[in-house]
């Protein structure tokens, strides 16, 4: 089978146009999270400042300020590696190389990380899930401490007038309190809200813990899109896109993934390339030595064809096939691990709130 990459709808391991990079710092955390999808290693796992400068200069020197880079600092929790980390942003500011960092956090750190990420104007995704049963939780257990310290994490970031994004992820327990997390971004000048279902996988398998139905989140997450609206936090909702008149012509970056010893992958499913899984998603390295990246095309050429395979075997009659175009499950098709009784969860809510938007031009 040869596929027509053209007609793809996604970009993948273009290293000549790559515009996004994660930098997975480490696969450590300070917190435990009970629907963590990186429980897979407990190897204590940090990447060099050397590895992290390197890879950042090899783009900048390919790039020669073309286009604006955006640098995502990624883990585990990516501030406890924080040489890796101040070293990326020296290099930044001496280099006054065009681009933005973002840092997707839990928002526990060290006052003078936080200090440091403000002054270089990073962009802050904050993970926050409300008050009602909390499933983030301290190495000790308690819930009430990390809330607390991600509150004052975004009221700090907020009060610099920085790009606060919330990020929540939802479950049964806590799908009630969309309209609530709205509230009170709108209440401390959070920017915009992304809720995020859990996936059955890792931490939630291993801890028991409910997904929402998809009639019980679509529903709430309609409430939360009329109460954002009033309150104006801008709500990140992946279908509203579909609606937009270019969406056929739409090609989506597959971000450059790069773990702490430099291999990269697809897909920030696994932190660490010591997972016997996370071969499924590796498509290349890093060679400090030589200051050059190794692109695996095979395996990529691969992923190609398992993506038009698994899109022909599944979407086929999907009445949205032509604005999603199979991008909900981009990762599990590439790789060939598609599951239908975990998978089609986030289809069926996708279809639903299709439905909601198309019917109600007000949601949009």
């Amino acid at each position: 089978m040869t596929v027509d990459i053209k007609q793809l709808p996604y970009r993948l391991g273009d290293l000549e146009n790559a515009q996004t990079m994660w930098f997975t710092l480490t696969n450590r955390c300070n917190i435990h999270c009970k629907y963590c999808f990186n429980y897979l290693t407990h190897d204590n796992e940090d990447m060099s400042p050397e590895m992290a400068v390197s890879i950042l200069d090899y783009f900048s020197f390919k790039h020669n300020n073309r286009k604006k880079l955006h640098l995502i600092f990624f883990g585990g929790e990516p501030t406890i590696n924080h040489t890796a980390l101040t070293a990326m942003l020296d290099y930044i500011r001496d280099t006054n190389l065009w681009c933005q960092p973002h840092v997707m956090t839990n928002g526990i750190m060290h006052e003078s990380i936080l200090e440091r990420l403000i002054e270089a104007k990073t962009y802050f995704q904050i993970s926050f899930d409300g008050f009602e049963d909390n499933l983030r939780v301290s190495k000790t257990g308690c819930a009430s401490i990390v809330t607390e310290h991600t509150v004052n994490t975004i009221k700090r970031v907020a009060a610099s007038n920085l790009a606060v994004h919330l990020r929540s992820t939802i479950h049964a327990g806590n799908v009630n309190s969309l309209c609530d997390i709205v509230t009170f971004a709108a209440e401390n000048k959070v920017r915009s809200v992304a809720f995020a279902p859990i996936c059955e996988f890792g931490e939630v398998i291993v801890n028991g813990v409910k997904q929402a139905s998809p009639e019980e989140y679509v529903e709430q997450l309609e409430k939360a899109i009329v109460l954002a609206k009033k309150r104006n936090v801008i709500l990140d909702v992946r279908e509203r896109k579909y609606f937009k008149t270019d969406v056929v012509n739409d090609k989506v970056e597959i971000p450059l993934v790069w773990l702490p010893d430099g291999n990269l992958a697809m897909t920030i499913t696994y932190a660490s390339s010591k997972i016997e899984a996370a071969k499924t998603i590796i498509i290349g390295k890093f060679d400090l030595k030589a200051k050059n990246i190794i692109l695996y095309q095979p395996l990529i050429d691969e992923m190609n064809i398992n993506f038009s395979r698994n899109l022909k075997a599944n979407c086929a009659n999907c009445p949205i096939v032509s604005r999603c175009k199979g991008l909900m499950c981009v990762t599990p098709y590439t790789t060939d691990t598609y599951i239908k009784e975990r998978d089609y969860y986030f289809c069926e809510i996708s279809r639903r709130m299709f439905g909601k938007l198309q019917a109600n031009a007000n949601l949009r």
